[in-house]
């Protein structure tokens, strides 16, 4: 009985099992924010790869090259082998975009000569954390194509 009692008693490691169980929570949340900040930096870079295509489309774009236009933005982005593994490109005209809330396709119509034009992108992050959905970078913009 009196080993029990000295058992229930004793102090020594009760910090290191505190430690020990708070330490894999922490760990989680800590790699939960940088998850989370993969997508925002993942997010923030594609849609600035976007926006210079706007500003001044490259070749590739303007001749209707999907593949490497994709080249072109994923070297734009943080995560650029997770990109051009995942990365959906569309390109229409803005006439023939719906209206309703849908998925990005892979149709890439060039357009002609002073049509305005809807580009969208998604592409997957990183997922450093298992219990986190894949997550998914979305980027879009309205430009008009130069004669």
């Amino acid at each position: 009985m009196r080993t029990i009692r000295n058992f229930i008693h004793r102090t020594s490691g009760a910090s290191a099992v505190e430690f020990g169980l708070l330490a894999g929570p922490l760990v989680l949340i800590i790699m939960g924010i940088l998850q989370f900040y993969a997508m925002h930096v993942m997010q923030s870079t594609l849609s600035d790869a976007l926006y210079a295509s706007a500003a001044t489309p490259e070749p590739a774009l303007l001749l209707g090259q999907r593949n490497a236009y994709r080249d072109i933005v994923c070297d734009k982005t943080f995560f650029p082998e997770t990109c051009k593994n995942s990365l959906v490109l569309e390109m229409r005209r803005l006439q023939d975009v719906p209206t309703a809330s849908t998925a990005v396709t892979e149709m890439f119509q060039v357009g002609s000569s002073n049509d305005v034009l809807s580009l969208r992108a998604t592409a997957s992050v990183v997922q450093f954390v298992p219990f986190i959905p894949l997550l998914k970078a979305k980027a879009s913009v309205v430009f008009r194509r130069p004669a």
